[in-house]
Formats: structure tokens, sequence, C-alpha cells
């Protein structure tokens, strides 16, 4: 059986003490629900099924000569219809990476997110090396749920 303390009777019996002990137990039953959290979170999400593999990458918007990919990315966009049906360009992007001399090296980049009931990672970092001439191509590939599949 569970009891209720009013903190006004507890605070006018015990003084300052009893401010410190309902504290202590609020605090405790706050650590008791965020304990409890991820085992309801975990229940609620057991029925979803991940149908498909959602591709977060970028493709470099120029050239280091400083011409832009305009040929490459249609040839990007037609591959991606053709294996996924489609895709999401999100648009301009900024990325960077540290240099060995300690320096940042900034990148203009493209956005792209495509949903596939296929990995298509290695598919698309070949591509992405292949025509973007990217040593280290940044595809980012995760398990999700799409309603188109």
């Amino acid at each position: 059986m569970v009891r209720f303390i009013d903190a006004r009777i507890v605070s006018a019996r015990a003084g300052t003490a009893g401010h410190w002990c309902m504290l202590l137990l609020a605090g405790l039953m706050a650590c008791m629900l965020c304990a409890a959290r991820p085992a309801m979170a975990q229940n609620a999400t057991a029925g979803v099924d991940d149908n498909t593999y959602v591709h977060f990458f970028v493709v470099p918007a120029t050239a280091p000569e400083g011409h832009a990919f305009h040929e490459e990315i249609i040839a990007l966009k037609k591959m991606l219809i053709d294996r996924a049906g489609g895709f999401t360009q999100l648009g301009p992007s900024h990325g960077g990476h540290l240099r060995p001399n300690g320096n940042i090296e900034r990148q203009d980049n493209i956005s792209f997110v495509v949903a596939s009931t296929e990995d298509m990672r290695q598919e698309l970092v070949d591509f992405i090396h292949k025509h973007f001439n990217e040593d280290q191509p940044f595809v980012l590939v995760t398990r999700g749920w799409c309603s188109l599949y």
C-alpha cells in the first residue's frame, strides 16, 4: 500500500528535514520513472516493421578544378530512380574535415536521402568514388520504415 504524505504536515512536524525528505522521495520517484522509460519504449516499438534502408549521403557540388558536377548529378539521379524508385535531394550543404596540417578543409555538397528495400551503401560509395572523385564518400545507412514499401 502506498501512502502520500502532505509536504505541509511533514514540514510543520520536522522542520527543514521534512523538506529534504520530500525532495529525496521526489528524486527517487523521478529516477524510477526514468529507468522504466527504456523498457516501455522497447515494448512500444516491438511491433514496428523496419521495411527499408534509409541512405543519407552527400556529393561534392563542384570539382577541385571548379566546374560543377552537372552531368554527374544527372547520372546519379537516374541511377537512384532505376535502383530505388526515386530520391530526395535535400539541397546544398556544407561539410569539412581536418587536414594533416591542422586546417579545416571545407566542402560544398549536395545532400540526398534515398529509401530502398535493399542496402545500397556499396553501390553508392562506388558510384560517388568513380563519378565524383571522392576517396572516402560520406554515406550513412540506417534501418527504418517507409510508407512506400
